[in-house]
């Protein structure tokens, strides 16, 4: 630490904003237009929701006149959620609010990037940034503040080395997202084919399926192709393989609530229980769940009818939102907030799958002034076609592996993330000395 420099933001980086765009520059697409909710989404490597967009025009506009964020510029989220960064990568195109983001760029050649991303991230980066906060109602963060902060950094080959080796971990995590994404994808598109729009795959004996005949069968599919949610649709059963047939969900699985227990008696919380909340499964991005925010003791689990469910239990959130989805990969219990599914003549990663298929027929079923909820006994009562044994079985076969290799994708994030997040403050700080020159 002796050889590390000190440094004020302001004096190794750009600190600035962004031009004003006013609401009459908003199109309904074009250049992606990002606030906090979008830089937090790309921080955290989920699915980018935007929702605003300027024209093409006006962005070449404001790149020629002011620039326009490039690779390796860094956005700091600075209104309500501050100091998420997001670093720009090479093929990003967007442009983003001004207040809400601060923007830095045009680094002096003591600071590397990448080094300035993590330190951001970092405990020593949270404190400082937090420390210039304003507000109570709202808390913010400002150019000026934010220029003041001190960074302690060593040379500039060591910020590189530090660098790479965070950096190599989060490519290892994001190579897994990205992989379980993939994996997904390919099991809904399974289900889509079977049991949307009944196209089997050759090992199955379609004879003994009885389909109806091409005319009639092409018929029924243009009818549920993406309805599989209304099965009154079909007319009736011959419009239907044989041993397939409409009926309703509680006729092929089990239905259980939870509870919160009494959070003001201490001996029912911090136990060995995991107790999940739909907050757990805000931030996933699988639909597995392996850790859970709190933990209840024995007495807690007696509070609850439903006690511990066992792993592979799938979750589905009833309300505030609808519509979160995990098979737990550990022993559960859970709070109001939920309907826990147990199949009986189907399987779990069915019902996952055939969920994320109809969704919204569900969400249909909701009601509720305060905010909306589907009931225990609304869900049962929501029909659906039943596959024959024969195919149920079969799906699962194919479907399993593909689920556990999404698993263990899941696990080693966890393993991954645990050890970026060990070695980010020692690395920061100064603690470990990198003697070495890295290699990947």
């Amino acid at each position: 630490m002796s050889e590390w420099k000190k440094y004020k933001l302001g004096e190794v980086a750009e600190i600035t904003s962004s031009k004003r765009i006013f609401l009459a520059d908003y199109v309904s697409n074009g250049i992606p237009f990002y606030r906090s909710k979008e830089v937090i989404e790309r921080f955290k490597k989920s699915t980018i929701s935007t929702e605003l967009f300027i024209e093409k025009s006006k962005f070449e506009e404001i790149k020629n006149k002011f620039g326009a964020p490039k690779e390796n510029d860094i956005l700091l989220t600075s209104v309500g959620t501050i100091g998420i960064p997001f670093k720009v990568r090479k093929d990003d195109e967007f442009y983003f609010k001004d207040g809400n983001l601060t923007w830095f760029r045009n680094y002096s050649g003591q600071l590397n990037p990448d080094y300035l991303f993590y330190w951001i991230q970092s405990s020593i980066g949270k404190e400082a940034i937090g420390k210039t906060k304003i507000g109570s109602t709202q808390q913010a963060l400002t150019i000026a503040s934010l220029k003041q902060i001190e960074i302690t950094v060593p040379d500039l080959t060591t910020q590189t080395q530090i660098a790479q080796i965070l950096t190599s971990l989060d490519d290892k995590i994001e190579l897994n997202l990205q992989m379980n994404q993939t994996l997904e994808a390919m099991a809904q598109a399974l289900f889509k084919e079977w049991f949307v729009k009944f196209n089997f795959p050759k090992c199955l004996n379609l004879d003994s399926l009885d389909l109806p005949d091409e005319q009639d069968f092409d018929k029924e599919k243009e009818k549920n192709q993406g309805n599989q949610e209304n099965p009154k649709n079909h007319g009736s059963d011959n419009g239907l393989p044989k041993g397939w047939k409409v009926g309703k969900l509680g006729e092929i699985v089990d239905v259980k609530g939870g509870t919160t227990p009494s959070t003001t008696i201490e001996e029912y919380w911090n136990g060995e229980f995991y107790w999940t909340t739909p907050k757990d499964l805000s931030n996933i991005q699988a639909p597995v769940l392996i850790d859970t925010e709190r933990k209840i003791t024995a007495l807690g689990v007696k509070q609850i009818s439903s006690g511990v469910m066992p792993k592979g239990t799938l979750l589905l959130s009833s309300r505030a939102p609808i519509g979160y989805i995990a098979i737990s990969q550990v022993p559960i219990s859970i709070n109001q907030g939920y309907i826990a599914i147990q199949g009986k003549l189907v399987s779990n990663l069915f019902m996952l799958f055939w969920l994320k298929q109809n969704m919204d027929a569900v969400k249909s079923k909701a009601n509720g002034s305060t905010f909306q909820e589907i009931s225990k006994s609304n869900f049962r009562e929501i029909e659906t076609t039943i596959p024959s044994k024969e195919v149920l079985e079969q799906f699962d076969e194919m479907a399993n592996p593909i689920f556990e290799k999404i698993v263990e994708n899941v696990f080693q994030i966890q393993t991954l993330t645990q050890t970026r997040d060990t070695l980010l403050p020692k690395l920061i700080s100064g603690k470990i000395s990198l003697n070495y020159d890295f290699c990947d």
